[in-house]
């Protein structure tokens, strides 16, 4: 992200369609790893970064360059993401075998209890956010998945750090409620 320098800002806001392809293939990465992340389905994932880059588009003539590219775009993706959780439904059951439960427990036991960015944790992800709210599961995902500071996710989801501390605090809960039942 730190490719992007204030002249492809510039260039973008006044129609330069060349610099707004640079912008997509710089930030494109990036929103695809925020949506899988928060979707856990790659084709829902690639919607979600085509719909975020043309807001992207639209919005950018009102963009603040005294802002921070990166905490904008996360932003648009974040509430690109919660729309599409909530047209598509997502409360559906998902049941887990013994096997994930296992290795949900050495993975939980080995490390700093960060996840791993590979695309079988993504099935990991899924079923352990899978009950939580959008809010609950955008704050899990931004603190333990892609290591976010609480003040990014709040200046990213626009809540307190309060709100930040009480929706990953609840959401830690409500994983630990499920690993519980179902261990």
């Amino acid at each position: 992200m730190n490719r992007i320098t204030p002249d492809i800002i510039r260039n973008c806001k006044q129609g330069d369609t060349t610099a707004f392809r640079e912008l997509l293939t710089i930030s494109n990465p990036y929103v695809y790893s925020v949506a899988i992340r928060i979707l856990n389905n790659e084709e829902d994932a690639r919607d979600a970064v085509q719909v975020s880059m043309i807001k992207v588009w639209k919005k950018l003539k009102g963009f603040d360059e005294k802002n921070n590219y990166k905490t904008w775009l996360y932003r648009i993706t974040v509430h690109t993401c919660f729309d599409m959780l909530r047209k598509k439904k997502r409360d559906k059951t998902i049941m887990a075998d013994e096997k994930f439960w296992e290795k949900m427990s050495s993975s939980l036991e080995e490390g700093s209890g960060k996840y791993r960015d590979k695309s079988e944790d993504l099935k990991l992800i899924r079923l352990l956010t899978g009950k939580l709210s959008p809010l609950q599961k955008a704050v899990f995902v931004m603190s333990e998945i892609m290591t976010l500071e609480q003040e990014e996710i709040a200046e990213i989801l626009k809540i307190r750090k309060s709100a930040v501390k009480a929706n990953l605090y609840h959401a830690r809960q409500g994983i630990k409620k499920m690993m519980e039942f179902k261990m």
